[in-house]
């Protein structure tokens, strides 16, 4: 075996020994299924990743508390987290792996003052689509998810490689949203009429995300198998080739040998 594929073999243990330090300490049901798939796999593991997120937050808030900073590692319990969280430089308001309901998010912003007085920041609705980050063991292995992520619509997908060598496949999408509700202070600025249609978009990108994700599956799944069936073969032949010269190697020895009688 290489360096490299021991290498890889040890980050990928290293990786399965460590604590998860994300609040929800697992993985989104959406994407389990495909994270279980990567990980069983003999050429890559997961490092990071978010099946899609609501997010309402106010910038600028309190560091203090301040919880895990990439957003890949912050994943709720595939529900809403209602309660206000500070983070990172920014006040959580509401948080949800799947679809809100615009009235109760409408209920946690106040419309006639600031949400409380611990400091100023924009408050923004967001959605952010699926990231994944897969350790692959090599280059081909990357360019088949990177094929199968591109295929199902995560046009923004790419593959890094580091200076050790260490090759990441990154599987992302363009299609986040990002509206800016109230003023620095806090102060809204729309109606509630608008939150609300704002929130709808962000559960309709989130329905897309969701269809995305089940077309990456399939896709991933489909080449995974095309690329067992074509190892297969390549393990057929060569069996079939170390026989034939297995077979010519004995047949010009017993014409050796029966030369050598007479």
């Amino acid at each position: 075996m290489s360096a490299g594929k021991n290498l890889f073999d040890k980050q990928k243990s290293e990786c399965f020994t460590k604590l998860d330090l994300s609040r929800k300490g697992s993985i989104d049901q959406p994407i389990l299924n495909i994270i279980e798939t990567f990980n069983q796999h003999n050429d890559y593991f997961s490092l990071s990743s978010c099946s899609g997120r609501i997010v309402v937050l106010r910038e600028g808030g309190s560091n203090k508390d301040t919880l895990d900073a990439d957003r890949e590692e912050d994943n709720t319990n595939n529900g809403a987290t209602t309660t206000t969280i500070v983070k990172s430089g920014c006040q959580w308001i509401h948080v949800a792996h799947d679809s809100v309901t615009p009235a109760e998010v409408i209920d946690l912003l106040d419309f006639d003052k600031p949400l409380d007085n611990s400091g100023s920041g924009c408050v923004v609705i967001k959605f952010e689509p699926l990231v994944l980050h897969i350790q692959c063991r090599d280059l081909d292995a990357a360019k088949l998810v990177h094929t199968a992520s591109v295929e199902a619509g995560f046009r923004n997908s790419g593959i890094t490689i580091g200076r050790a060598g260490k090759i990441v496949a990154a599987v992302r999408s363009t299609h986040g949203l990002e509206v800016p509700i109230s003023n620095e202070n806090g102060e809204m600025l729309v109606t509630k009429q608008y939150v609300e249609f704002v929130l709808n978009k962000a559960n309709k990108k989130l329905e897309d995300n969701s269809v995305k994700i089940a077309k990456f599956e399939e896709k991933l799944l489909f080449y995974l198998s095309q690329e067992k069936k074509c190892e297969k073969s390549k393990k057929a032949k060569r069996e079939f080739n170390i026989k034939n010269r297995k077979e010519k190697g004995d047949k010009i020895k017993s014409e050796i040998d029966n030369d050598s009688d007479i």
